[in-house]
């Protein structure tokens, strides 16, 4: 629902929505509320954590008397979950893992920013080889955007998106000869994993030198016991969950004592500056496009390093939240996957959701899925899509927020049709607009989307 502040508590509502009153708001966090004014219909007015807000009644079922909800995004807009019992309790691991990522998660562009800075800053191949080795894997694992028109190449790309890495560990330990080295070498969480242990080992700037100790090997296998919770919470990961498949805070930095190269392609090199976190990949949530970053500014490779630190951490966070949100036990039955996607000397991200209508499947004896995407390449803006299988009919939305991705759009749709055609597929309609798709409705139990 749409909250709006009254008159007297605008002022309050604005900084809380601003962020200046961040610690009520954190993602993550767990606020206390109770309905100050019901009338069905027509108005309804909160107080949360001492805030009164007015917001439009839902449009089905209620809200209790006095309720606790968790903040899933601090905006802009501020998105609250409503709790029920069984959240609240301790008895779910699975809850309280997301509750322990939520703060730390954030988009990869500022990542995907570190490693074009890092391949332009003088002095990067000073670094330790486990460093330089496990940039080179993580670089290694991102697909180039022309290669995904190849639909085994996708597949493949989203298989090693991190979603089913322990469980590929685990069948690859069970039988070695049927599951291709690369598949973990290459896995997106992996890599990432990878390049956290060997940035973890680098000296801090207010640390003394390590001396002439050798630097710890590099591990052989990732998931290991720093990452085992989740590994433990998700023991029963669909083998397969792509059978469709064939068809953000840069580090603040001084400026930098040495002038920086210069940028490449007229692409401005930038001082870093705080921003806020891309929302989480939470089911419940739209599509969170992820445009690209201006390349920060480092003043030194160190201070670059330990921003890539920092990143790549809240990357892993974010995998594993799109990993908790797929648990067996989630209603509905979806999963979430993002993977970086090379274009030219830039990285776009590839976020993609899964879903199958198991009532529909069943009741049809066909196959029942939907297939959402979103991306943001430079010039286009984002751009949304669903693809709507039943049987072997298949139904295209696209949108586009600008014109300029409108019209690009509709240019490809001819080819598109008949690409669709020609895998045997009977295409029901292919339709392009501007905007973003509406919201999912039925994903969960979103209490609020806070405006001021």
């Amino acid at each position: 629902m749409i909250v709006q502040p009254p008159q007297l508590a605008a002022l309050e509502w604005a900084a809380a929505a601003a962020g200046t009153l961040a610690k009520p708001w954190k993602v993550g966090s767990i606020v206390s509320g109770r309905v100050l004014e019901y009338l069905p219909g027509l108005r309804l007015v909160l107080q949360i954590n001492g805030l009164k807000v007015e917001a439009d009644p839902p449009s089905g079922g209620s809200v209790p008397p006095q309720f606790r909800a968790r903040v899933i995004a601090n905006g802009p807009p501020p998105v609250l979950e409503l709790m029920g019992q069984a959240d609240l309790g301790e008895a779910s691991p699975v809850a309280a893992a997301l509750r322990a990522r939520l703060p730390r998660q954030d988009g990869l562009q500022p990542l995907l920013s570190d490693l074009r800075a890092l391949a332009r800053t003088p002095g990067a191949r000073a670094l330790p080889e486990p460093v330089r080795l496990a940039v080179a894997r993580l670089e290694g694992s991102i697909t180039d955007r022309h290669d995904l028109l190849d639909p085994d190449v996708l597949r493949d790309t989203l298989q090693r998106s991190g979603f089913q890495l322990e469980h590929t560990l685990r069948q690859r330990a069970d039988a070695p000869a049927q599951i291709p080295g690369a598949r973990v070498d290459y896995d997106l969480k992996a890599a990432l994993e990878r390049l956290v242990q060997s940035l973890q080992r680098l000296p801090r700037a207010d640390s003394p030198p390590p001396g002439n100790a050798p630097p710890d090997p590099l591990p052989a296998t990732v998931g290991d016991a720093s990452r085992a919770s989740v590994a433990t919470i998700l023991p029963s990961l669909p083998a397969d969950p792509l059978p469709l498949m064939k068809v953000a805070v840069p580090p603040p930095s001084t400026e930098a004592a040495n002038p920086a190269p210069p940028a490449e392609d007229g692409e401005p090199l930038v001082a870093g500056k705080a921003a806020d976190p891309t929302p989480p990949p939470l089911l419940r949530l739209p599509p969170q496009p992820q445009p690209r970053l201006p390349v920060s500014l480092a003043s030194d490779v160190p201070t670059l390093a330990a921003g890539m630190l920092k990143h790549a951490e809240a990357a892993l966070s974010r995998i594993e939240i799109m990993q908790l949100e797929a648990h067996p036990s989630a209603s509905p039955q979806a999963c979430m996957l993002e993977v970086p996607v090379r274009d030219g000397d830039g990285f776009d991200v590839l976020q993609v959701r899964i879903e199958q209508d198991a009532e529909a499947a069943q009741a049809i004896a066909e196959p029942n899925w939907t297939l959402g995407f979103t991306l943001d390449p430079p010039g286009l803006g984002p751009v949304h899509g669903q693809i709507r299988l039943r049987g072997a009919q298949v139904n295209v939305d696209l949108w586009a927020q600008q014109d300029a991705g409108v019209d690009a759009l509709e240019q490809q749709t001819s080819v598109l049709s008949r690409l669709l055609e020609g895998s045997g597929l009977q295409l029901g309609q292919l339709r392009v607009r501007q905007g973003t798709p509406l919201r999912h409705t039925g994903l969960g139990r979103t209490l609020l989307e806070a405006r001021a």
